[in-house]
């Protein structure tokens, strides 16, 4: 573990360089996310407890 720290520390550019990396990559990839919460999608329609 200390070797990990060693290394941070050492090369600070390429972590913030790593660190920069992920964040582009979920980001870019995060526009592909949907969110749908509407009510039909969040009722069972065969739910027999759910009926009223």
């Amino acid at each position: 573990m200390d070797s990990a720290y060693r290394a941070i520390v050492r090369r600070p550019v390429v972590t913030l360089l790593v660190v920069a990396l992920v964040t582009l990559f979920f980001g870019w990839h995060a526009r592909d996310i949907r969110l749908d919460s509407s009510v039909e999608t969040l009722l069972n329609e065969g739910d027999d407890e759910k009926a009223y």
